[in-house]
């Protein structure tokens, strides 16, 4: 145990050296072959005040939230793969990991470990979040997690976008899956006009061991909407699924944004909604938020003020400032 972390320290270390003499030249080419490194650093402070029943709980610390380092080695314009990790994270598995053939310049088709588009919120890039946080309902996507192992169908055209994949169903950690059943998940969106959109997202699978006829059926749909031309960012977004056979589970939830940016400054506001299930609390969070784009998105600094309640005497009052360096 002890090796494996004194191997983990040393490879920190020298990924970043690495990173210190590299990250003002992060392309590299060669004839039909180009290297492309985007190193993605985060650096926080937290308090929080968590109030459940008679206890509180308080919590003051700064950390390290995520420090992405992002390959792309490409060929031409028919293929690249990519290798998508986070450095700071405790369990070390990759993001992303994967081939993506380009056979045009609108579609990719990708082979391995990657990213599902289920929504607004998940779609955007890491750097370009509009709050340090997700949103609540941004664990009710999939039955573990977004990213996950399979084949995946990305158009991205001027009219609409497509995606289309399948997949295990298991999330990013576990290299084979539980059971024989594959997992499909799609979104659609159409762009009537510039910098707005309109679309739909879902994910069905089934979850267990066993013969397909014993495993549980797991469904979600999203429904959103949004227009982020400057100045203006405004997004809702409502999902519902249903879990289960017997005893089935019915969780829902919401959010909508509200930004409008002045010159460098973007103040920015989020309302959440959540149920686990027809029988659950309603969970409720309000979230403000006060970007600056010092320079962009390369370097912006996020504060964030959170309210969340949970229960009716469960509550968590959160304070964040985050600063992104995105290289």
């Amino acid at each position: 145990m002890k090796e494996n972390k004194i191997i983990k320290k040393i490879m920190s270390l020298v990924i970043f050296i690495f990173l210190i003499n590299f990250s003002y030249a992060i392309e590299y080419q060669k004839d039909q072959l180009k290297l492309t490194l985007n190193p993605h650093i985060l650096s926080a402070y937290s308090f929080s005040i968590e109030k459940e029943e008679n206890l509180t709980k308080k919590a003051n610390t700064f950390y390290i939230p995520k420090t992405y380092l992002d390959f792309k080695l490409e060929y031409e314009n028919l293929f690249y793969g990519k290798v998508y990790f986070d450095i700071a994270g405790k369990d070390w598995y990759s993001y992303d990991l994967y081939v993506a053939l380009t056979p045009k310049k609108e579609l990719e088709i990708r082979f391995g470990k990657f990213k599902q588009l289920l929504g607004y919120e998940i779609a955007t890039s890491a750097h370009k979040v509009h709050f340090v946080e997700g949103s609540l309902i941004s664990s009710l996507r999939a039955p573990v997690a977004t990213r996950d192992f399979g084949l995946g169908f990305f158009y991205k055209g001027n009219m609409y976008e497509l995606n289309l994949n399948i997949i295990n169903g298991t999330g990013r950690t576990a290299p084979t899956d539980e059971n024989e059943w594959k997992d499909v998940s799609s979104r659609l969106i159409l762009k009537p006009i510039e910098k707005s959109f309109v679309g739909a997202n879902f994910y069905y699978g089934k979850t267990g061991t066993g013969e397909i006829k014993d495993l549980l059926p797991y469904f979600r749909l999203g429904l959103e909407a949004g227009y982020t031309k400057s100045p203006f960012t405004i997004v809702l977004e409502y999902l519902f699924g249903r879990e289960g056979k017997e005893s089935v589970k019915k969780p829902q939830g919401f959010y909508g944004i509200f930004g409008y940016q002045v010159d460098k400054i973007q103040p920015i506001f989020r309302f959440d909604f959540r149920k686990k299930d027809s029988n659950a609390d309603n969970e409720m969070g309000i979230t403000f938020g006060l970007n600056y784009f010092a320079f962009g998105d390369n370097l912006k600094l996020m504060p964030n003020i959170a309210y969340y309640q949970y229960a009716k005497k469960h509550n968590l009052l959160k304070i964040i400032f985050q600063l992104q360096g995105y290289f």
